[in-house]
């Protein structure tokens, strides 16, 4: 009973300690109305895919919770009674020319009952009529609406401009003709979230994915951006865009997944954006002349294929989505390269530098040894905070500021507790294996090499275990020192990410667990040697 009692304490321990990540890791795979939701979503939701356009997602709400008060009835008979008040009242107040289909019913109710659930104030019961009459009362045109919003998905096109360097519709007096193959567009522009736009159906099948061809017919030289108002219908499929112009062919250097659901400006240019966090694709030569002929001169031809994947392929990208926007918001790599410079360096440096002290204070015998010695522990004493002044003094005296120099070089004058671990490693060395490597004419340093370091791995596993851990995650070094975002490391970059987007908590959360995963695999990888070398310290052999 005592080791079930402790396996089980254990257990819960691990459990416990553990739950932070693991909300850290399904955060990354949520998107923003997940996390900013009422209701809290322990899991994070599959996207819905559907093989054809307009379709009703059958994930965008979740089941239907109790209300606050109930009284004399059950939940479990209560909640088709209302399912069905709220349909039939869905269809009483819905906006004119709204007709809402028979498949929406499910998701129409718990939608609307999201709406209005605290905002019903007495009981409801099932016998006496309360429960019909509360949603009557409840359920608006408006309310009916914005549900309708988020439950009907549906693909539509705006306004095409074509945009100078200076930021002019090169378009506005052009002739713009639109052709769909693989679905159909409606003939005239209607209301849609509030923006016009022509809606388009299409369905998955033998005839191919969705193309839209649009040409132009104007004035079109001068054309560095293509902007097209698109409202995609969250199906996750892949928009890609081929460009036939006077001068050749030109691709999207990436597709546009579709994952929004709303309205937004769709930019593909020439150039390559300026701002990381632009939204433009670039625009690459492609050679298919041979398919797309070259149009005459002012004339522009583009082809919008919209290309279905798999639900599997959708939950990737929907997963994934965080990742993707993380490192094209954040200079990730750049970030990445500064904080794998400082590490190495860091470990090189303290593998060195302190292994050598070590030896020195352990192997050798030195007039004054112990007492320096004493006073290189009396180092460790001193807080970080009194030296932080002094030691950025120097730094900014020896024209170090704002470079990675103080950041990596005071490791190669050794830790001080760094130092202390591998000399008591040392000492637990036989002296036979010194006067035997004298005896062959070994020198000192030809003993610290050969000899010495080959038997402290494991010491030296765990100086570079906590060294790394050290400088991966330091943050107080590169606030002090660094000032260029080219030089800063991830653990400031990120923090500096944060400051700019507080409500980005889905990238931010990405950034973090990609920062956090090289710490943990080092760890899980080389616990034998970190262990090893902090439980054999001391030992005499």
């Amino acid at each position: 009973m005592g080791k079930s009692g402790l396996h089980l304490a254990l257990l819960a321990g691990s459990v416990l300690f553990a739950f932070p990540f693991v909300w850290l890791v399904t955060t990354t795979f949520k998107a923003d109305e997940e996390i900013f939701s009422e209701r809290v979503n322990w899991i994070p939701k599959l996207p819905f895919y559907s093989r054809s356009s307009p379709y009703i997602d059958q994930r965008a709400y979740g089941p239907m919770r109790p209300p606050t008060r109930l009284e004399g009835d059950d939940w479990s008979l209560l909640q088709p009674a209302l399912k069905e008040s709220l349909w039939r009242r869905a269809r009483e107040v819905a906006p004119p020319g709204l007709k809402l289909p028979a498949e929406a019913e499910e998701q129409m109710a718990r939608g609307l009952w999201d709406q209005i659930r605290d905002t019903l104030s007495g009981p409801l019961r099932l016998r006496d009529g309360t429960a019909a009459a509360a949603v009557d009362k409840a359920v608006t045109t408006e309310a009916v609406a914005t549900v309708w919003t988020t439950v009907n998905r549906q693909l539509a096109i705006g306004k095409l401009r074509l945009l100078d360097e200076r930021n002019q519709d090169l378009a506005a007096g052009a002739r713009v003709s639109w052709r769909v193959t693989g679905g159909e567009m409606a003939e005239r522009p209607v209301a849609l979230d509030g923006e016009m736009g022509r809606t388009i159906t299409y369905r998955d099948g033998p005839h191919g994915p969705l193309t839209l061809r649009c040409e132009v017919r104007g004035r079109t030289e001068g054309t560095q951006r293509i902007a097209l108002g698109f409202h995609d219908d969250r199906s996750w499929r892949h928009v890609d865009v081929l460009l036939a112009t006077s001068r050749g062919a030109f691709r999207s250097s990436r597709p546009f997944i579709m994952g929004n659901g709303q309205w937004q400006d769709l930019t593909w240019s020439f150039t390559p954006p300026r701002d990381r966090q632009s939204q433009e694709i670039l625009l690459v030569p492609a050679k298919t002349t041979a398919v797309v002929p070259t149009p005459p001169r002012d004339w522009l031809v583009l082809f919008v294929q919209v290309r279905p994947t798999s639900p599997l392929q959708a939950m990737f990208d929907k997963f994934a989505r965080n990742y993707r926007e993380a490192i094209r918001y954040v200079p990730f790599w750049t970030f990445a390269r500064n904080s794998v410079t400082l590490v190495v360096l860091n470990i090189l440096g303290q593998l060195f530098a302190c292994s050598l002290v070590a030896y020195a204070f352990s192997r050798m015998r030195w007039p004054g040894r112990d007492v320096i010695f004493v006073v290189l522990l009396c180092t460790m004493m001193l807080p970080a905070q009194v030296t932080m002044v002094p030691v950025f003094l120097i730094v900014r005296k020896l024209h170090w500021y704002n470079t990675l120099t103080p950041l990596w070089l005071p490791s190669f004058f050794g830790s001080a507790f760094f130092i202390f671990l591998l000399r008591q490693f040392f000492m637990t060395i036989p002296r036979d294996l010194e006067d035997a490597a004298k005896i062959d004419g070994c020198s000192y340093f030809g003993l610290y090499w050969r000899i010495m370091l080959p038997l402290v791995r494991p010491a030296l596993a765990a100086v570079a275990i906590f060294q790394f851990l050290g400088s991966w995650n330091d943050f107080m070094g590169p606030l002090i020192y660094i000032n260029d975002l080219r030089l800063t490391p991830l653990s400031l970059g990120l923090f500096q990410f944060q400051q700019e987007h507080t409500a980005e908590w889905g990238m931010l959360m990405a950034g973090s667990l990609l920062m956090t995963l090289p710490a943990i695999a080092i760890f899980f990888f080389a616990q034998k040697h970190f262990i090893q070398g902090v439980t054999l310290t001391g030992l005499k052999g």
